[in-house]
């Protein structure tokens, strides 16, 4: 199955209260969908603290998230927005 992903960098700043990550400098917010859907109900969202590493930044501890449909379709636009 083809897959559209969406990534979305949040500051740490604007997230700190729901991370309980001491070493993140900001997470990243993974909506994947079906390529064909357009139905919010079929996205899949996985979230990431990013820490700073020696040659980078390391995506780590990805979970899923719940987030509201309209809440969705905000990060939907933020992404694009962001493209």
């Amino acid at each position: 199955m083809f897959v559209h992903t969406f990534i979305i960098i949040v500051s740490k700043l604007k997230i700190k209260k729901f991370l309980n990550f001491n070493d993140a400098v900001n997470t990243e917010i993974s909506l994947e969908t079906p390529k064909d859907s357009k139905n919010i109900a079929d996205i899949t969202i996985s979230m990431s603290p990013t820490k700073e590493v020696e040659d980078g930044t390391l995506d780590y501890n990805w979970y899923d998230i719940y987030i509201p449909d309209e809440e969705v379709s905000e990060l939907i636009l933020l992404a694009d927005s962001t493209s």
